[in-house]
């Protein structure tokens, strides 16, 4: 028991740690193409490196196994990260050749080497319960694809370091880029914040999945 009640506290003191860095960091936009003509939309932290979510998304992509999108991707790919502090789900939707997917990463966080990290993963396909068109309309609609990062909208401020908050990656042929929000419930004074909430509403409801926690 005294073992368990340890390692709790420690992944909650890492993860503390490590989100922290997500506010502090007050990132700004970068926009690089780089030889194979993708323009690459990452924030950047004030000294000039990539923000904390890029950072974390590009290590747990990488551990889990996933699609690395950030050199770009056929026709288009556009992944969610809903992370907290103990888990972390995420929503894989894809058009190949024409036909639109979508897979279910459920993820369990643990201590590794002393760092946070993906220590297992479950993946399931999933379907919308509406037609593909359809789904894929309405969340066209709530400019998925244009939404800033929430680091360009003045005052927009996080007070608790270790909340939840959602990741967006969206990969073409031409384009990468990726965004964050962190206490949405808390901001919804702003049309993004509104528009993100409805966004994972809407995914939430087509394909049946329920939160962790509370953003």
């Amino acid at each position: 028991m005294k073992k368990i009640f340890a390692f709790s506290i420690l992944v909650t003191c890492v993860f503390f740690i490590s989100h922290s860095c997500t506010y502090s960091e007050k990132p700004t936009l970068s926009r690089v193409q780089d030889k194979q003509e993708i323009i690459r939309i990452i924030p950047k932290n004030q000294y000039r490196k990539n923000f904390y979510p890029y950072k974390m998304v590009e290590r747990d992509t990488k551990r889990t196994g996933l699609n690395f999108l950030d050199k770009g991707y056929d026709s288009m790919f556009i992944r969610l990260w809903y992370v907290y502090r103990a888990t972390k789900q995420v929503i894989d939707l894809k058009k190949t050749d024409g036909k639109w997917s979508a897979e279910f990463h459920s993820m369990k966080m643990g201590v590794i080497e002393e760092q946070l990290g993906v220590v297992e993963t479950k993946s399931i396909p999933i379907s919308p319960k509406s037609d593909w068109n359809v789904f894929m309309s309405k969340l066209f609609s709530l400019k998925i694809l244009d939404l800033p990062d929430e680091s360009e909208l003045p005052n927009y401020k996080n007070l608790v370091n270790d909340a939840a908050f959602v990741v967006v990656e969206i990969s073409t042929k031409e384009m990468y880029k990726i965004y964050h929000y962190g206490e949405i419930s808390e901001h919804l004074e702003f049309p993004q914040a509104v528009n993100m909430e409805n966004i994972m509403k809407l995914i939430d409801e087509e394909f049946g999945i329920k939160r962790d926690e509370k953003f």
